[in-house]
């Protein structure tokens, strides 16, 4: 999600079909694993549920990780690349 760096160079997230069902989907395989929503899923792949005390803790550390990155990815291109920032913020207008 983060190394991918979308327009102007490459198609936009939302455009990548393939690359935004991927990640939208292995999200939602997480929560679906971590709450034990599938039973026989979570017996296939040897997981234990995650405790109730824990599940949403997991789920907020693993949305704020992914929103860190794409922060992170941001910054540290406006401080070193500022010309490729500019043109990722006239892209976004």
């Amino acid at each position: 999600f983060v190394n991918y760096k979308g327009r102007p160079w490459m198609k936009g997230l939302l455009e990548n079909q393939p690359l935004f069902l991927s990640i939208f989907i292995s999200v939602i395989m997480v929560g679906i694993c971590a709450w034990g929503a599938i039973p026989w899923l979570n017996e296939i792949l040897n997981l234990v549920v995650v405790p109730q005390a824990l599940r949403v803790h997991v789920m907020i550390t693993l949305l704020l990780s992914l929103i860190g990155s794409f922060i992170w990815d941001r910054l540290v291109l406006m401080i070193f690349a500022p010309e490729i920032f500019k043109c990722y913020a006239e892209q976004a207008k």
